[in-house]
């Protein structure tokens, strides 16, 4: 398994929701096309329907918590691991 270091870093909170909604927003975007390209082949888009909504209220809510904290600076990690099956 390899792992990629993804988001290492202090951001405001500005800085910290433009990030992850703009990471959240490609997923969904993705999963959008993922979607259109089923149904164009005959195949149920649940999994991305889903999945949309579950990134949709994952940005929601850590929307929530960055605004509702009087914190100014947040650090932010995320990691990639790849594998194969």
């Amino acid at each position: 398994m390899e792992k990629y270091n993804f988001i290492n870093g202090s951001f405001s909170k500005e800085e910290a929701l433009e990030i992850i909604n703009s990471v959240i927003q490609s997923k969904i975007k993705f999963h959008h096309v993922k979607s259109m390209s089923d149904f164009e082949k005959g195949l149920g888009p649940e999994t991305s329907k889903s999945r949309i909504s579950e990134l949709k209220e994952m940005q929601q809510a850590i929307a929530k918590q960055l605004n509702s904290n009087g914190t100014l600076q947040f650090k932010i990690t995320g990691e990639i691991k790849i594998e194969s099956l």
